[in-house]
């Protein structure tokens, strides 16, 4: 059985919502003392103990991303991402489908923590992980890459590389056509759920 938040955390909420409200700063306090608390929970990695260290990484990640601290955010998001593969490891019944979309998620997350670290190539490789792994899934959707195919045509453009910059943001614009229509008004509207 997977574990899920079925308590309500009041305090997380609230730190959630002051995060989104615009105080990262002090969200970013409350994200490290959780992963504090985590990390002396014990060494028993128990799915639970592991969900909640990659939440405070991410949250914590996320929070130095609007903070525009390019070396943390990377540092956060690589935790994230080994701690995401601990999961694994620890919990053989995670839902293989919710993992997989968060890896894929993880991968362009990071992407983008490289690539505001100037790190464009290692980007490059992140965003191409993580439509690699979009595209694994089993109800696999195009519009699933909307945030790493641009990512990875950007970072085309920002090397240099403008035959491969216009192949794919071209791509990601007929999908988005094909959705939408020519005069595209709902991207930024479209709510990705994850899978699961």
């Amino acid at each position: 059985m997977v574990w899920t938040p079925t308590r309500p955390l009041a305090r997380l909420t609230f730190v959630r919502y002051w995060f989104e409200r615009g105080f990262p700063q002090e969200a970013k306090g409350f994200w490290r003392l959780t992963e504090s608390v985590y990390q002396r929970a014990g060494s028993k990695n128990t799915e639970r103990r592991l969900y909640m260290l990659r939440r405070a990484n991410l949250n914590s990640a996320t929070a130095s991303m609007e903070m525009n601290d390019g070396k943390d955010c990377l540092r956060r998001y690589k935790k994230w991402l080994r701690d995401s593969t601990k999961s694994t490891d620890a919990a053989s019944n995670v839902t293989d489908v919710a993992f997989e979309y968060e890896l894929a998620c993880i991968y362009n997350e990071t992407g983008v923590a490289y690539a505001m670290n100037e790190q464009y190539e290692t980007a490059v490789e992140y965003f191409i992980k993580s439509i690699e792994a979009f595209q694994k899934l089993p109800d696999y959707n195009e519009l699933l890459l909307n945030w790493p195919e641009p990512n990875l045509g950007f970072m085309y453009w920002i090397q240099g590389k403008y035959e491969e910059a216009e192949r794919v943001l071209l791509e990601i614009l007929e999908v988005h056509e094909l959705e939408w229509g020519e005069d595209d008004k709902e991207t930024f509207k479209y709510d990705l759920k994850a899978p699961g």
